[in-house]
């Protein structure tokens, strides 16, 4: 069918952002630059998630709609370059259904590294 290949935007959307040989270190400098934090999120982000991976760096997000994540990407773009991330390609999945709850208490990157030993 051809709208299942059809990119909305509207809608709530998710988010996938995979960036090999990425580094902790370069996410939270990407996000001091940026000025995100726990208490400053970006306008119609819903769900932020960020994880290492064998190969580098993932970050999952839900988003209210494509569009908003787009004019975020707009200012995340170059600092993803400016910290040694390159240019990351998107991953867009249509998201239907959104729920839990913080099994963890929510944690700012630039304040805490939950990642040492």
């Amino acid at each position: 069918m051809a709208t299942q290949n059809r990119q909305e935007d509207h809608g709530l959307v998710t988010v996938v952002l995979y960036a090999v040989g990425a580094s902790i270190d370069q996410y939270i400098e990407a996000c001091r630059i940026l000025g995100v934090t726990q208490s400053n999120v970006p306008d119609g982000l819903i769900l932020h998630t960020a994880s290492t991976t064998d190969e580098g760096f993932l970050v999952l997000d839900v988003w209210e709609s494509r569009k908003k994540f787009m004019a975020f990407q707009d200012r995340l773009h170059p600092v993803m370059v400016d910290v040694g991330l390159g240019s990351v390609e998107p991953k867009y999945y249509p998201t239907h259904f959104v729920m839990g709850s913080y099994a963890v208490p929510p944690m700012d990157p630039l304040k805490t590294n939950i990642f040492s030993d």
